[in-house]
């Protein structure tokens, strides 16, 4: 419970305290993806796809979909470690300017990663909805 707002926080506090844990919900998402996404290329790649009537060019076009999710995923990564080693120059502002310059870096990244996510759901109902399709003789 210690994420929690005290009594004694200031706006700042509370604002790096929202910022942590954006970061680390953000850090968390982007590797269950890339979990996510090394299963279905596993699966793609099976006997058991043989078994289905999933169309081999949608199933070649799913696969593309997901190498360019998996390689803006690792970007995304890379980008995640960056702005926690980051956060120690946001603690060190001394002045506006230096803090608003921190704080609209996250905002850009936040609005990118958020687009990533969506883009991410959209591209894994397309995947959902091309297996169900296709174990359809199986069950």
């Amino acid at each position: 419970m210690s994420n929690l707002i005290q009594s004694h926080y200031g706006n700042e506090d509370i604002q790096k305290l929202n910022m942590c844990t954006d970061i680390n919900k953000w850090k968390s998402e982007v590797t269950f993806i890339k979990i996510e996404n090394e299963f279905y290329n596993r699966l793609f790649l099976s006997k058991l796809i043989d078994k289905t009537e999933i169309n081999r060019q949608d199933l070649y076009f799913l696969q593309q979909e997901l190498e360019n999710l998996n390689n803006k995923n690792e970007e995304l990564l890379e980008r995640l470690h960056a702005f926690i080693n980051q956060l120690d120059g946001y603690n060190e502002c001394e002045d506006l300017q230096c803090e608003n310059f921190y704080l609209n870096e996250i905002q850009k990244f936040k609005i990118q990663i958020e687009n990533y996510f969506f883009e991410n759901r959209n591209l894994k109902t397309l995947v959902y909805s091309y297996i169900s399709n296709g174990i359809k003789k199986l069950l």
